[in-house]
C-alpha cells in the first residue's frame, strides 16, 4: 500500500507539472459557477465552471493535460480530478463544444457522453 500511494503522488506531481491551457476569453458558468470563480466559495450543488485550466463542480475539480481538437470543431482533453472527499486524482476524459444556440456558451460532456451542462460567459 505504502509504493502504492508514492507512486500515485509522484503522477500527480509530474501531471501538475504539465498542465494545459485552452483558448478562453475568460471563464465560462452557470450562476453558481461565476459565483465561484470570484469568491472561491462553492455556496450551490449545481456549480459548473469551466476556465481555460480547467472545470469544477460542486465535488469536483479537474484540471488539463492534453487536448485535441475534433474534425467537428469540439475540444477533447484529458484532465487529471480531484474530489471532495476523497484522497486519490482520478483522470477523465472531457469534451467541450460549442452550444450550437449561442455563439457564447459551450457543453460541456464527460467520458461516457453525459452532459454536465450548459456554461456561458461570466462577466
Amino acid at each position: 500500500m505504502r509504493r502504492l500511494a508514492l507512486t500515485a503522488a509522484a503522477m500527480t506531481i509530474a501531471v501538475g507539472a504539465a498542465a494545459e491551457t485552452i483558448d478562453l476569453d475568460g471563464n465560462y458558468g452557470n450562476a453558481a459557477g461565476c459565483n465561484y470563480a470570484v469568491t472561491d466559495n462553492a455556496t450551490s450543488d449545481d456549480l459548473l465552471l469551466l476556465t481555460p485550466r480547467g472545470v469544477s463542480t460542486y465535488v469536483t475539480e479537474c484540471e488539463f493535460v492534453t487536448q485535441s481538437i475534433s474534425a467537428d470543431g469540439s475540444r477533447v482533453l484529458s484532465a487529471t480530478c480531484t474530489h471532495e472527499g476523497e484522497t486519490e486524482t482520478t483522470v477523465r476524459t472531457i469534451r467541450i463544444e460549442k452550444a450550437p444556440d449561442q455563439v457564447d456558451a459551450y457543453l460541456i460532456f464527460d467520458e461516457d457522453g453525459t452532459m454536465w451542462g450548459k456554461v456561458g460567459q461570466c462577466s
